[in-house]
């Protein structure tokens, strides 16, 4: 497949081999990424409307499907005043939503709850987190519920002891279990309107128990959330098919690592890519820097020659 810019039309010279439903579906998905990258660099060309700041790249499992024991970056929890520093700024700016996860178990932060009061109380609203749920107990969960915040997501991706610890290694299925049930009952006492939505990525090892899965847990959480395995950009994508679309994330949101560092995104796991650095610069300065243009610019023509991270991301297709 060959791109061929033309002013402000893109054409698309298309093989025997575009005409299959996968590319077709790209090729939609490929029109509609051109008409919101436009829209999104109009309404948030001077902030992210969504900050992700890392609290923790620290860890207490070794999953199956994650790379986090090849990481080579340094492990660092954020520090509060750091912390502070992002939230004033993300604050001003009125942003619509911050995360307080990235590539690690923001429960072994042990200010994780100092941080969502801060959060809370210059006026940042919508604030959730990802988390495995093994420490959601005890003192980290009364940290959690003073400062609640509007949502928790925990990754369960068994419905059975042995399916899951041999996914989520290092874990314990009854004490997530547990601890669970014991935040669904502690949400409903306290009146709280943060939303538990528990998560589950397909894979082989435990396909089978999808629907035990959900039968399960459908009644006692707010939502479940079944989702697909990635690539975390590791590897050229299965199927070899041309990423033919924009991603969106280089215009919707800024990631901020525990050392403060600015990645390329989400993806980006072990800060291959460094946009920035907000020890020493605003995250305004970074959004409206000449390395985020450039990245735009190569999303937008479709071009990743020089983005291996984007050319190898399933996330993408």
């Amino acid at each position: 497949m060959t791109y061929v810019q033309d002013g402000e039309k893109t054409k698309i010279l298309l093989s025997a081999q575009v005409r299959s439903s996968g590319y077709r579906r790209n090729l939609k998905s490929f029109a509609i990424s051109k008409i919101a990258t436009r829209v999104l660099s109009a309404l948030y060309n001077e902030f992210p409307p969504v900050v992700r700041v890392e609290s923790t790249n620290y860890c207490n499992s070794r999953c199956i499907m994650c790379p986090h024991p090849k990481q080579t970056r340094k492990l660092a929890t954020m520090s509060v005043d750091l912390f502070r520093k992002i939230a004033r700024e993300c604050s001003h700016h009125r942003i619509r939503k911050m995360h307080l996860h990235n590539f690690g178990e923001p429960l072994l932060d042990n200010s994780l709850g100092e941080k969502l009061a801060i959060a809370r109380d210059m006026g940042i609203n919508q604030i959730k987190f990802f988390t495995n749920g093994s420490l959601l107990y005890g003192r980290k969960l009364e940290a959690i519920l003073n400062a609640p915040p509007s949502e928790i997501k925990i990754s369960v991706d068994g419905a059975t002891k042995e399916t899951y610890e041999k996914i989520r290694v290092g874990l314990k299925f009854e004490q997530t279990r547990n601890n669970i049930l014991n935040l669904m009952e502690e949400k409903k006492r306290r009146k709280l309107k943060t939303r538990v939505v528990i998560t589950w990525v397909t894979l082989p090892e435990n396909r089978h128990e999808v629907e035990a899965f959900r039968k399960f847990w459908e009644a006692k959480v707010d939502k479940i959330d079944i989702g697909r395995e990635h690539n975390w950009a590791m590897e050229p994508v299965s199927q070899g098919l041309p990423a033919i679309h924009a991603c969106l994330r280089p215009w919707e949101s800024l990631t901020i690592l525990a050392t403060g560092e600015v990645a390329l995104c989400c993806l980006d796991w072990d800060g291959k890519v460094i946009l920035g650095d907000v020890n020493k610069q605003s995250i305004s300065e970074i959004w409206k820097g000449s390395l985020l243009k450039e990245i735009r610019k190569a999303h937008i023509a479709t071009d990743f020659s020089n983005l291996p991270l984007c050319q190898r991301c399933s996330k993408i297709l």
